[in-house]
C-alpha cells in the first residue's frame, strides 16, 4: 500500500508528496521478487462514463491481471496482460453497467458495444457479475490508462501471492530490498504488509477446534468404554459356570484373563468399525448438502493413519476396559463358581 499520511506525537499529517509506484516500476518489481505465483496491482476510484448520450456514475477499477475476476464472469471474455502492456482499449463491466446503458437483453449482445472514458473509446469484451450486496455498476480497464492524477488521489495497491505459505516472509524481504535499492522511491512512502498475522489467527482457530473435538471425542471413547466393560461384566456373571468348568478342567487365571481381554478387544474393534463405516457413508451423504446449503467448497478425506489410530485406539480401549471383567473372572473359585448352577 501507498502511504498517504504520517503520524507525528500521535497526530495524524496527510503527505503533500509520496513516491508513486507506476505500471513500469511494479513490472520491474514483480520481476524482482521470483519465486512467484502471482502479481497484480490496481486502483479503484469513481468517474461518470459516456455510453452514447448518456452519462453512467461507475466504479472504475484499474487493473493489471484478472485473475480476481475470472470466477464472475458471465459473458464475453476477460482482457489478458498483454492487453494491459499495449494500451488497447478494452474493458470488462458489470452487469449493472450494462442496464444502465440500456441494454437488457441478452449479455452476450452486449458484447461489442462501446463507451467513452476521458476521450478514449472503450469495447465492452466481457460482462462479469457484481460481488456487491448492492450492484453498483462497474467498470474494469487496463491499468496503463489510469492517469497519474487519479493515481495520486487514489493510490494503488499491489498484492503479490506466494506459492507456499512458507516463503511469504522471504517475499516480504524481496520487496523490501527492491524499494530500498530504488532511489526514485522512498520506502517510508510504501507499506509492506503480509497475511502472516491471519494464517496466526486461522491456525489458532484450528487448535481451539482441535481442542474441542478431542474433548468431545475423549467423553465419546469413555462412554463407549464403559459400554464395553458393562457388556463383559453381564458375560461373566452369566458365564460363571463355564468359567468354573474350565478353571477345573486346568485352565490358569492367565487363561481365563486373556480369553476376557480377547473377547472385550473383539467388541471394541467391532463397535469402532461398524461407527467408522457409518460415519464415511453419512460424511459422502452430508457432503453434498453442505455445499449445496453453504455454497462453499467442502469435501471429507478420508486417509489411512486415521484408520490406523482408530485401530490402535479401539484395541487400547479395550484392554483398559476389559481388564476389570477379566480380572473379576480370573478370580472366580471353580468350586463356589460350579456350585451356582
Amino acid at each position: 500500500n501507498h502511504k498517504t499520511y504520517e503520524r507525528v506525537d500521535g497526530i495524524t499529517f496527510y503527505k503533500d508528496t509520496f513516491s508513486l509506484i507506476d505500471y513500469s516500476q511494479f513490472r520491474e518489481l514483480e520481476a524482482a521478487i521470483v519465486p512467484l505465483k502471482s502479481a497484480t496491482i490496481f486502483s479503484v476510484y469513481a468517474e461518470q462514463l459516456m455510453a452514447g448520450d448518456s452519462s453512467i456514475a461507475a466504479m472504475i477499477r484499474g487493473i493489471a491481471t484478472d485473475r480476481d475476476i475470472e470466477d464472475r464472469l458471465l459473458a464475453g471474455r476477460l482482457f489478458d496482460t498483454q492487453s494491459v502492456r499495449d494500451t488497447q482499449a478494452v474493458a470488462v463491466v458489470s452487469q449493472k453497467f450494462i442496464e444502465k446503458m440500456g441494454h437488457t437483453d441478452e449479455l452476450e449482445q452486449s458484447i461489442g458495444k462501446n463507451f467513452t472514458y476521458d476521450s478514449h473509446t472503450f469495447e465492452i469484451i466481457g460482462v462479469t457479475k457484481s460481488d456487491r450486496q448492492e450492484p453498483v455498476s462497474e467498470v474494469l480497464i487496463p491499468f496503463t490508462f489510469v492517469k497519474k492524477e487519479d493515481l495520486l488521489e487514489h493510490p494503488p495497491r499491489m498484492i503479490f501471492e506466494a506459492e507456499n505459505v512458507e516463503e511469504v516472509n522471504l517475499l516480504k524481504d524481496r520487496v523490501d530490498d527492491w524499494l530500498s535499492a530504488n532511489t526514485a522511491i522512498n520506502p517510508d512512502d510504501i507499506a509492506v504488509e503480509t497475511s502472516t498475522f491471519r494464517l496466526k489467527q486461522v491456525a489458532q482457530g484450528f487448535t481451539l477446534f482441535r481442542l474441542i473435538m478431542g474433548l468431545i471425542v475423549g467423553i465419546s471413547v469413555i462412554v463407549g468404554g464403559i459400554g464395553v466393560m458393562n457388556v463383559l461384566l453381564i458375560s461373566v456373571n452369566e458365564r460363571t459356570v463355564e468359567i468354573g468348568l474350565r478353571k477345573a478342567l486346568g485352565a490358569t487365571r492367565r487363561d481365563i484373563t486373556a480369553q476376557f481381554l480377547t473377547e472385550s478387544i473383539t467388541v471394541s474393534l467391532f463397535g469402532s468399525l461398524v461407527g467408522l463405516l457409518i460415519g464415511v457413508l453419512g460424511s459422502m451423504a452430508i457432503v453434498p448438502i453442505i455445499n449445496f446449503v453453504a455454497d462453499v467448497p467442502f469435501t471429507a478425506n478420508f486417509t489411512l493413519n486415521t484408520l490406523i489410530i482408530i485401530t490402535i485406539v479401539a484395541v487400547l480401549i479395550g484392554l483398559i476396559f476389559g481388564t476389570y471383567p477379566a480380572a473379576k473372572a480370573a478370580k472366580l473359585d471353580p468350586v463356589e463358581a460350579i456350585r451356582r448352577e
